[in-house]
């Protein structure tokens, strides 16, 4: 026997999805950080972030914090604000990039939502959050 758990990391709940999260919209160039994400990590509005591609595996990306890096801002409006507080920032060229390197095909990639990690790596003495593109739907 297998047997597989379901809990609020892995199960929409109340019609939300609260797993961490990020999602790239190809046309406005919105990246948002899912309410379940920014809750685990303690993201605030203010806060700034970068992405970062592996060259030698571009498929690979992943979100830090950064002092030079793109302001975060509450998404949604109104009550969303306060149900699901998600944050966010605009890129076209980043949302894009990271639209074409991952598994979905072309046709199916104007706006993506992939898993992203909240037990970050450190690579060269910085946190990183894994962007787990082969999640990408």
């Amino acid at each position: 026997m297998k047997l597989k758990t379901f809990n609020p990391r892995n199960t929409i709940v109340g019609g939300k999805n609260i797993l961490p999260s990020i999602s790239f919209c190809a046309k406005n160039g919105m990246i948002k950080l899912s309410a379940g994400f920014v809750k685990e990590r303690g993201f605030e509005a203010g806060m700034t972030v970068s992405l970062a591609q592996d060259e030698e595996k571009p498929e690979n990306w992943y979100l830090r914090k950064d002092d030079q890096g793109f302001e975060l801002r509450m998404s949604g409006s109104g009550s969303k604000r306060v149900k699901n507080p998600s944050l966010c920032f605009s890129s076209k060229d980043i949302a894009s990039k990271v639209i074409r390197s991952s598994t979905l095909p072309n046709s199916l990639a104007n706006t993506v939502t992939m898993n992203l990690d909240t037990d970050p790596i450190t690579i060269e003495g910085v946190e990183y959050f894994e962007i787990a593109t082969k999640t990408a739907k």
